[in-house]
């Protein structure tokens, strides 16, 4: 009895020696690597490998990128112009749209000094926001147009060199419409009075105030400057409306002008190019604005 209980004891386990050592050898192998199926039933090959996405590219250069050589036309004082690629809409940006563009500039030795293309995707940005050079040009643009400009140093505001542009302007989208003036000369009529360099007005409304803004009297001021043909170029009519603040503040044409009106009055004005009409920057070219002396803080 004793044996035969010991050598059931003994095939137990062994039993279980075999199978632990059955597990640790089905462990040891290496498992078949799963086959991925379509549903057919048959293996389907590796996946592709996608090819990396060309880093975007900037036009080339003008061969006249310092200077045009052919085709070109003087856009504006110190803005000459060439299109290279013409459109068939009738659409043009206005002050108060949003266009979206291509744009590329380039100093006088050929480096960029911005890209969209670069960038990898246009702009859309507020007309308004462009510099003065592009808004010139583009006014004259159709989607789909694209356009070389050599513009003199000191033209676009902050740019103290000169540069080459390519834009292409891709579509238009309609904003606020801005005011325009109408059935005014692109000269100042006879009998408009001087009130300094480059500042030659005429009265569009007479004032009711008592008396003309000193130097540190607080004025509530409005300019809307227009290009000679009536198109509006830029001023309070972006959106903010009037400004206030000490007279000393403006520029110093903004100050011959003010100064000499009283509240409520409108001046209308033909400034000659180079002058700071009232925005901030020396105009490229001549334009013709109106000045609004909406009230004054006569305190003593």
């Amino acid at each position: 009895m004793s044996f035969d209980r010991t050598s059931r004891v003994w095939r137990r386990s062994t039993g279980v020696t075999c199978f632990a050592v059955a597990a640790l050898l089905g462990a040891c192998r290496d498992e078949a690597p799963v086959v991925p199926l379509t549903r057919s039933g048959a293996a389907t090959s590796a996946p592709p490998t996608l090819a990396p996405t060309a880093p975007a590219t900037n036009p080339g250069k003008p061969a006249d990128l310092t200077a045009p050589t052919a085709g070109a036309t003087l856009l504006a004082p110190g803005i000459q112009w060439r299109k290279e690629q013409a459109g068939t809409s009738a659409v043009r940006p206005e002050a108060g749209d949003t266009v979206s563009l291509h744009r590329i500039v380039w100093d006088a030795d050929g480096a960029v000094l911005l890209s969209t293309w670069a960038a990898g995707a246009p702009a859309k940005v507020p007309f308004l926001s462009l510099p003065v050079s592009e808004r010139a040009a583009l006014v004259d643009m159709a989607p789909a147009e694209r356009a070389v400009l050599w513009v003199a140093a000191g033209v676009d505001e902050g740019t103290a060199e000169p540069t080459t542009h390519l834009v292409e302007l891709l579509d238009v989208a309609p904003g606020k419409r801005m005011p325009r003036l109408e059935g005014v000369s692109a000269t100042p009529p006879a009998g408009a009075r001087r009130l300094g360099t480059g500042l030659t007005c005429v009265d569009v409304r007479v004032g009711t105030g008592r008396r003309q803004p000193r130097a540190d009297s607080r004025v509530r001021t409005e300019v809307d400057c227009f290009t000679p043909d009536g198109r509006f170029h830029d001023g309070a009519s972006r959106g903010n409306g009037p400004s206030e603040g000490a007279l000393g503040g403006h520029s110093p044409a903004t100050r011959r002008v003010f100064g000499s009106m009283t509240a409520g009055q409108i001046l209308r004005c033909w400034t000659e190019p180079g002058l700071d009409p009232g925005l901030g920057r020396a105009a490229a070219g001549p334009l013709i604005c109106d000045y609004t002396l909406h009230g004054v803080d006569d305190a003593r």
